[in-house]
Order: C-alpha cells, then structure tokens, then sequence
C-alpha cells in the first residue's frame, strides 16, 4: 500500500548499496489494463505496481463495466459484462492514460466518451495523433480541448494504413487496441519502438491476434475473430524509469547497486551517460562506482532508442553536481523544465532557454525547501537531497506516487536516510 505522507525530508548520503528488485512498470501496465477490456475473459495481470495511476485505471475500467479485483501486486480483471465507453468526468480528468481507453472502448463498444484528460504539467499533449488514427480507422470523432466523443456507427472499425506524423506511444496505443477489432489488416507506420510497446503487443499476441514489427518502427494487426473471450495470464516487465531513477541515485552518491530484473537493452541510453561503471550479468544491472566523475555532456532526449524524457529531469539532479558544464535538450515537451527552477533554490545553477537546459556542475548542493509539481521532477528532487550537503525538505510527494510504489522505502533499503511526514 502507499504512504498518504506528502513530504520528506531527505538526508545528505554518502553511499548506496545493496540489491534492489523493481516495481512493474507504470507505462506498461496502464495501456495492458485498457487492453483487458478488450477480452470478454478473465486477464491476470502479476507484477502490477501500486500506484496511483493503476489504481484509477482499475476506476476507470469499473465504469467501464469491468470486475477489478487488486492484491498483492496482482490484478484480476473480468471484463465480459463490460457494457460503457462514456468516461466519468471525475476520474477522465485525473491522469493522461485515461485517452488510451479510446481504442478498446470503439472496439468493444463502437463508442466513446471522455472529458479533457489529466496528467502531469509538463507541457501541450495534444491528442491529435489519436483522433487521427481513430478516424483513419472508420470512427466517427469529435475533439474539443482535449475532449472526445467518438463512435463507430454500424460499419464498425476498418483496417487501414495508418502513419504517424511522430512516433506517439500512447498513439501507437491506441491504434494498436482499435487494430485488434477492426475488420482486415492494420498497418502503422512511424509506429513507437518504446519497450512499452513490445510489452503491449506481447500481451495482445496472448488474445490470438498477430502482431509483428513492434521493434522496427513499422507494426502489423492481424486481428482474430474480433471478439476475443480468453483466460490469459502476463507478468507486466520492470519499470525502466524506475531504473534509471536508482543508478542514477547510485551513480550520484557512489555505491554499488544491483538491479536484478532489468533488461539493459531497455535502459540503454541511460547507462550510456550515467558517468559510473555499470554492466549486465545477463539478467540484470550492476553500478559499481567509488568516486562521482564529471558529467560533461549534451543530451537529447527523443523517441526510444534515444534519451527517455521521463529521465530528464531526474538527470537535471545529476548533472547540477557534476562539476562539469552540461546541456539537456528537451524534444518531446515544451515545458518540462520546472524542477530545475526547484533545484537552483539548492544551490544549482541551471539556466533554461526553449527547449535547453543549460547546467552549471557544482561539486554540492546546500538544504533547503523545494516542491515537486510533477511525477519525474518530484523524483529527481528526492535525488537531490542525497547529493546535497544539508537536509532537504521536498513536498508534494503525491505526484511520485503516480508513478512510484515506494522511491523513499526504494532508497532507504541502499542505505538513503529520509523520514516522510505530513504538512
């Protein structure tokens, strides 16, 4: 269970050890739950973090007509009375994910319904993309300020050809779970790479469907019979992000850190940068570092296999210790430089123009007080106060828990010290 504690207070660390087995991952996990309301069966998610987003899928899905029985990191869901594609207002508006209803809800329903969806304030997300795909597809689609109403008619979903102007995951989504109910053979073009990706094909393969090309930029959606009534089983794979958030903790306060269910074919990139000694046993992560080395660099993030923008912020943290001059160029969002506005109030010296960060390395970071305003920046503010020099308060932890089961307790088993409180 999560913590309802909305601050910590975060302790200088001088070193983190230890082994470290990783929650599911958040950006799997919530297009798979939306992908079991296509199965008139029952499908077993194991693996599934406790977080807040899963948590209001598995509220969504209810409205949607679904049975959703949550224990233990494993998911129940029932979804053969399922009977409603109009999203309640309350839970539409509370997260971003909500949009990847859509493609399930016109396939199984010929119809849906939903408010502006939420999120984290980290720039235009526009779902252009989807609509597009959606109507590419036979569904008729109205779009106003992020809103949708959408429908299928009698004609029902149609298989198409279907490029993306950009690689959009939750487009590729999207398309992806209408593709399984349309008539005929669905191609997608400038499709998304993102390991999440594979995951979702990998889940939807388990209904009979074939999907090929999830690796190469260009999918394939043979889709079965159309309506699919199957008992499936998925173990949703570790949280890459939530990877890249401990080596990096690791590589900012020395230590030697074994992750050992991480492929690092999904965390690639950032290996590559973290300015630490690390290497794969063949089913894990191993940082080995004793000392931090200057990060002097340019980084850009973009669509996988390049920098993940989740990371972007959490390597701020990184890079305004280093001691070295370092440039972030963000690619993906407009305006997902907040935490650095928080982290010069540490002490950094980070200096943001459009889409570029430019970071002043300095050596330590002092106390203070900052507050997250977002998932990944919340995160990388946590991190922060392991490389400063004096404790560091940080509030509004509710945000890190959207995507975090447990970063504090996470931390604390390598040897963090920090005490979560209430305001």
């Amino acid at each position: 269970m999560q913590s309802n504690e909305n601050a910590v207070v975060v302790y200088p660390c001088g070193r983190l050890s230890g082994e470290i087995r990783l929650q599911g991952a958040k950006n799997s996990v919530l297009p798979i739950m939306a992908a079991a309301l296509l199965n008139k069966g029952v499908s077993v998610l194991h693996n599934c973090p406790e977080i807040a987003d899963v948590y209001i899928m598995a509220e969504l899905l209810k409205i949607c007509g679904c049975s959703v029985e949550f224990c233990n990191h494993t998911m129940t869901i029932d979804a053969e009375n399922a009977d409603n594609g109009v999203i309640d207002g309350e839970y539409g508006t509370k997260m971003r994910a909500s949009v990847i209803l859509m493609g399930s809800c016109l396939g199984r329903f010929g119809r849906f319904v939903m408010p502006p969806p939420g999120g984290c304030a980290i720039g235009k997300r526009p779902v252009d993309f989807h609509v597009d795909a959606m109507r590419r597809l036979g569904a008729h689609v109205e779009s106003e300020d992020g809103g949708i109403d959408a429908y299928t008619g009698k004609e029902g979903l149609k298989g198409s050809m279907i490029k993306l102007p950009f690689p959009s995951v939750g487009a590729t989504q999207n398309t992806l779970l209408a593709a399984m109910c349309a008539a005929g053979i669905t191609t997608i073009r400038n499709a998304s790479m993102e390991p999440e990706i594979w995951d979702l094909c990998d889940f939807l393969r388990l209904f009979g469907a074939r999907i090929d090309g999830e690796r190469t930029g260009t999918i394939t959606v043979e889709p079965g019979t159309g309506e699919y009534r199957c008992e499936v089983e998925y173990t949703v794979p570790a949280d890459r992000i939530v990877a890249g958030t401990i080596l990096t903790a690791a590589a900012g306060c020395t230590g030697n850190v074994y992750i050992p269910n991480i492929e690092c074919s999904r965390i690639g990139s950032v290996i590559k940068y973290l300015g630490a000694r690390a290497s794969s046993d063949g089913v894990g992560v191993i940082m080995n570092t004793d000392r931090r080395k200057e990060l002097e660099c340019v980084i850009s993030t973009g669509p996988f296999p390049e920098f993940p923008t989740d990371m972007q912020s959490i390597f701020l943290s990184l890079m305004a210790v280093s001691g070295s001059f370092s440039i972030m160029e963000e690619n993906v969002f407009d305006t997902r430089f907040a935490a650095a506005n928080e982290l010069n109030r540490l002490g950094a010296d980070i200096r943001t123009e459009g889409k570029l960060a430019y970071v002043y390395g300095r050596r330590r970071l002092h106390g203070g007080v900052v507050t997250a305003g977002d998932l990944r920046g919340g995160a990388a503010l946590v991190l922060a106060g392991l490389f400063a020099e004096e404790p560091v308060v940080v509030k509004g932890c509710s945000y890190i828990r959207r995507g975090y089961e447990n970063l504090t307790g996470d931390l604390k088993s390598l040897g963090a010290k920090m005490e979560e409180f209430s305001e």
